[in-house]
């Protein structure tokens, strides 16, 4: 498989990175913990096992939230909200024309 591209969604003032990859019958959006960075996520072999395997089942959508990874720092010295996080779930999905997906929520992405 070859690395998929990150790209870009505007989140008002901010960039999300994000990346998108995979085939099948359903959208998986990956929600993740704040520690995640989608352009190192395929250096680890054991993540990189599990994201191929995701990959198999459906189209996977990945991204970083504000203020980690590839996207663009929060403004201040602040954490992103909960309620900021959805948002940059749905911000996402939009820029891939998502409409309905199943979502993968692990640590931290969870709440």
């Amino acid at each position: 498989m070859d690395l998929p591209e990150t790209r870009y969604a505007n989140s008002g003032d901010l960039k999300i990175a994000y990346q998108v990859y995979g085939d099948g019958p359903v959208d998986i959006v990956l929600v993740s913990n704040w520690t995640w960075a989608v352009d190192l996520a395929w250096d680890h072999p054991y993540l990189a096992g599990w994201l191929r395997a995701l990959g198999e089942i459906g189209r996977v959508i990945m991204f970083d939230m504000p203020g980690t990874g590839s996207s663009d720092p929060l403004p201040g010295d602040r954490a992103t909200t909960l309620e900021e996080w959805m948002d940059t779930v749905a911000v996402v999905m939009d820029a891939v024309g998502v409409e309905r997906a199943a979502l993968v929520a692990q640590d931290i992405g969870g709440m």
